[in-house]
């Protein structure tokens, strides 16, 4: 890019300002989408770190214990996740791979405290797979089970099945996209894979695509997953090549 700093950052500025805007107070987001975003960071700790936690509870602890304080770990550890966590509850942290870079330093702190046997990482890895895929619809609230499964391995294969089954109604015409957020299938990525409608955030589209507890009026529901749901309305449409 030409034009030096002073265009490096305008051009950053415009990029992330606007999606800072949504997850952090500091950039004017309302405070409930603050929270919202902070509760996904905290979920999506849990699902990392429980694995490890686990790992940790069935391994004895390690005979004389490293003297981690003296040797300056925590020092360590506190410089470096703090800018990870100071950035994903207070900036921006819709994405669980942000906090990745924090399981490194929870297992070396695992490590040094426990002798982590081979059953026990074992376990950990089972614990891992399963919370990957575990339905949590049928144990929490559609709101709240969306929050975990969007964290989770499990959400890429929903997503998949969401654009296949989107795919599958060769969509056209007045479209309406009710998931306010990142991940697929969103505004963005509809209005990409299906150019053929008119996707918009307004209501009143042939074709509504809604977060998995919602319910559309005047339309029937064609498909959902835990992720989303498709729903669509008797009302005329234009052919796929467009309006004679």
């Amino acid at each position: 890019m030409t034009g030096g700093y002073s265009a490096f950052t305008g051009y950053m500025n415009g990029m992330t300002r606007p999606t800072f805007a949504q997850s952090s107070v500091f950039y004017g987001a309302p405070l409930r989408a603050h929270l919202d975003s902070d509760l996904r960071v905290g979920i999506s700790l849990f699902l990392m770190l429980a694995p490890l936690l686990l790992a940790a509870a069935l391994s004895p602890r390690r005979k004389p214990a490293i003297r981690i304080v003296e040797d300056k770990f925590w020092l360590f550890a506190t410089l470096y996740a703090a800018p990870v966590i100071l950035f994903t509850t207070m900036i921006h942290g819709s994405k669980p791979g942000y906090l990745l870079l924090l399981l490194p330093l929870a297992v070396l702190a695992a490590v040094s405290r426990v002798q982590v046997s081979t059953s026990a990482w074992v376990a950990a890895i089972a614990a891992s797979a399963a919370l990957s895929f575990f339905p949590f619809e049928r144990v929490l609230k559609p709101e709240t089970a969306f929050q975990f499964t969007r964290a989770t391995l499990r959400s890429l294969f929903l997503i998949e099945d969401a654009q296949q089954a989107i795919a599958g109604i060769r969509p056209v015409g007045p479209a309406t996209v009710l998931t306010n957020r990142r991940e697929a299938p969103n505004l963005r990525s509809l209005r990409y894979h299906f150019p053929s409608a008119q996707w918009t955030n307004q209501p009143g589209g042939c074709i509504v695509v809604s977060n998995p507890w919602q319910t559309i009026e005047d339309a029937r529901l064609i498909s959902s997953n835990p992720v989303y749901a498709l729903w669509k309305r008797d009302c005329v449409s234009p052919p796929a090549g467009g309006p004679r």
